[in-house]
């Protein structure tokens, strides 16, 4: 994948000078700077590593970390000497947060690194920095990078979104504000005393585009595993320059938006989760899904359907794990008619085959594309680009049109994934699978580890291919459904049955040799992790067995409980969906599942 980093650490030589900015000035060439050349001179009354609360070494660095829990952090390089431009910086910030804008009541400190000292030595859970000097953010045991202009209200924005990762808005002119992401809007949290000590920033000089995305919870308390999950994937969309995500609780306003605006719910519910790309261009989310994968939901839904790549959506590209089909093509007038063309093509291209890719042009001439040194065979051209590393070039010669790239295409994706030719299109397999195992928790590469490997707990993992429509595959994936709605209405809690397409992600498990369809059971053994392969027929008796064997005594299989599968009472539970009934039905089947397993 063309987003690799460099190595950590390293520092690039034509940064060395006045032109040095936060980030590389070759990655911002095709944006406005907010500062002028002057802006990055040293001030003389200000030399390097002069301005901290504490410069960290190999001897307190571990240390501090445990006693603060929030730190800004200045990393530099004494070898740089042009570097102490940042402590101008520094030092105003330093004063702001000793003056004007705080935490919980509370000073931020200032700390310093000399990476010079630290590289290789200590420090090394700093993110990977190939240029200096930068300005980090440290939030409870994780670091958060600032890659903008030098600008100090930027900077007290950023500070302002990691500490506050969501904002709460109460009524309709809040939330219509909010979405107007033509106008600069205040951000109404703590750390700027509600509004009254923010910083105007310049709407010129923010990122191109802003998503915003609002979690509509009507109901707190049932919704509250929801609620927590949105807040989580917030604290993590924090670090993107383009996002931000706000709540809201009060029944009133909920009521009144979704009267305005029927679309972004469904239509039993008034909660719900909306992200808006642009203004009039968004999707929602329901939340009485069984998934609560919020975090890669929202990052894959900021993007458009065909997107430019840019500064703003290499961000996201970076964290998704979906293979990307681009074309890169010349952009300027005399090729309009062409360009236009061809992202049409991409449309209609993505009608196809969305559910594998996402799909994205660049400009030729793009500073984007010469920094990862993207290159295509013919302009234009094109190209499909792997996580793992591997791109597939569109055949030189061939004509741009919609027989030849949808062959590009799925040759591709065939060969990547060692799938025989289908006679049925791709879309209609994955339908096929996806539609016999609607019970299992799909799992996405991010977050598979932290989602498996828990403690106390048991993962079965049916690992399948939607390239492939095989009759073997989909056996198996009515079986595990079948004990997946089987442990869910029995209330297990402890065991998750889970499903992993290997089509649309690489196997997260570097040690497996993992060829789906495949079923094995995760589990955490003191500080290591376990795959157990299954290797019984495709029966969901059998594997129900397997669960038992291995759950140390937690779960005792009796074969009664086959028979409430089917029953008029599952039915009933299945296809209702008033909450009182519900809650009815859910005694009765806890009574059940004590009676069966006593």
């Amino acid at each position: 994948f063309f987003f690799k980093q460099k190595t950590a650490y390293e520092i690039a030589q034509r940064l060395v000078g006045s032109e040095m900015c936060i980030r590389d000035s070759n990655l911002l060439f095709a944006r406005k700077h907010a500062q002028t050349r002057d802006d990055l001179t040293c001030d003389p009354k200000l030399p390097h590593f002069s301005v901290g609360d504490v410069n960290l070494t190999k001897e307190n660095y571990e240390t501090y970390k445990k006693d603060h829990n929030v730190f800004l952090l200045g990393i530099s390089d004494s070898d740089c000497e042009k570097c102490c431009y940042l402590e101008t910086m520094l030092n105003l910030l330093k004063n702001y947060f000793s003056s004007r804008f705080f935490y919980k009541n509370k000073s931020i400190p200032v700390a310093r690194i000399d990476i010079k000292a630290a590289r290789g030595t200590f420090a090394l859970d700093l993110p990977t920095l190939n240029y200096f000097p930068k300005i980090l953010f440290y939030k409870d045991g994780v670091y958060y990078t600032y890659a903008y202009y030098m600008h100090y209200p930027l900077i007290l924005y950023f500070v302002n979104r990691v500490l506050h990762p969501y904002v709460q808005l109460n009524t309709t002119r809040e939330i219509e504000e909010f979405l107007d992401t033509r106008k600069e809007s205040v951000d109404w949290t703590e750390f700027y005393k509600w509004g009254s000590d923010y910083e105007k920033i310049g709407r010129d000089i923010m990122p191109s585009r802003l998503v915003r995305a609002i979690a509509f919870i009507s109901d707190r308390t049932e919704y509250k595993p929801e609620t927590n999950a949105i807040k989580v994937a917030a604290q993590w969309l924090s670090k993107r320059d383009d996002f931000r995500l706000a709540l809201v609780f009060n029944k009133n306003t909920i009521k009144a938006i979704k009267k305005q605006h029927p679309s972004w719910f469904s239509p039993y519910t008034h909660n719900s989760l909306m992200i808006q790309r642009e203004p009039n261009d968004f999707s929602k989310f329901s939340l009485d899904s069984e998934t609560t994968n919020f975090y890669y939901w929202l990052t894959e839904n900021s993007l458009q359907t065909v997107d430019e790549f840019q500064y703003e959506t290499i961000k996201i590209y970076e964290q998704v794990q979906t293979p990307l089909l681009m074309i890169v093509m010349h952009m300027d007038a005399a090729h309009e008619a062409e360009s236009n063309n061809n992202i049409k093509l991409l449309h209609r291209i993505a009608n196809k085959f969305s559910r594998f890719l996402l799909f994205a042009y660049a400009n030729a001439t793009s500073g984007w594309i010469q920094e990862r040194k993207i290159s295509v065979d013919q302009i234009p051209g094109a190209l499909i680009s792997f996580k793992d590393g591997n791109i597939a070039k569109f055949p030189a010669g061939q004509e741009f049109n919609d027989e030849n790239m949808e062959r590009f295409v799925e040759s591709t994706l065939r060969r990547k994934f060692n799938s025989p030719p289908a006679e049925t299109p791709k879309a209609d397999i994955s339908r096929t699978i996806y539609t016999h195992t609607k019970a299992l928790r799909m799992l996405q590469y991010h977050s598979f580890n932290s989602t498996v490997f828990l403690k106390d707990s048991l993962s079965l993992v049916f690992f399948f291919t939607s390239l492939v429509d095989s009759e073997k595959q989909t056996e198996f994936g009515k079986s595990i459904n079948r004990v997946a709605e089987l442990i869910r209405d029995i209330k297990i809690n402890f065991i998750s049955i889970c499903g992993y397409d290997n089509s649309l992600e690489p196997l997260p498990l570097e040690r497996s040799n993992i060829n789906p369809p495949h079923i094995g059971l995760l589990v955490k053994v003191g500080n290591s992790d376990r795959i157990i392969p299954y290797n019984g027929p495709i029966s969901s008796e059998q594997m129900l067995i397997f669960l038992a064997k291995h759950s140390e005594g937690r779960f005792h299989f009796n074969k009664e409980m086959l028979k409430y599968k089917g029953t008029e009472l599952h039915n009933y539970y299945k296809g209702k969906v008033e909450s009182q009934k519900k809650v009815e039905l859910q005694s009765h089947s806890q009574m059940i599942a004590h009676s069966l397993l006593r």
